[in-house]
């Protein structure tokens, strides 16, 4: 009845465990790191722990609009069934996967207060890593 409340509570776990938990390893693998002052929480500053809700919240209900329009148009467009939907349900959720972690890649680079080491290192490699988490979770979150 209160799918607001499950999804919002979703969302603030899943972006509770990226920043706190997996956020140092995306800053060891890439040398990336933030340089404004701030208060930090394992070195994420504070403030962008919440608008990680925000931006989570919009990639969850795109994720959503995706997910079950692969599946629709695997089952009535395609004619697939159970395997047949899996794949494309899948070949969908890895590539919205990959393009969630590019897009966010190549939008905070130009923020002047994030430093990068290796450009083309972050948009190949930080991309693959960071969507290989959104693989899990949005399935999770549908």
């Amino acid at each position: 009845m209160r799918y607001w409340v499950k999804a919002n509570l979703w969302i603030a776990v899943i972006s509770y465990i990226g920043n706190i938990h997996w956020t140092h390893y995306f800053y060891n693998l890439l040398g990336a790191s933030y340089s404004f002052p701030a208060h930090r929480l394992n070195n994420v500053p504070i403030a962008l722990i919440f608008c990680t809700h925000a931006y989570f919240a919009t990639y969850f209900v795109i994720s959503n609009f995706a997910l079950r329009w692969a599946r629709s148009l695997a089952k009535r467009g395609m004619g697939l069934g159970g395997w047949g939907q899996f794949v494309v349900v899948a070949a969908v959720t890895a590539a919205l996967s990959w393009l969630t972690g590019y897009i966010e890649t190549v939008t905070i680079s130009s923020f002047p207060y994030y430093e990068i080491k290796d450009r083309e290192y972050m948009y190949t490699i930080g991309c693959v890593c960071y969507g290989l988490y959104f693989i899990v979770a949005f399935p999770a979150f549908l």
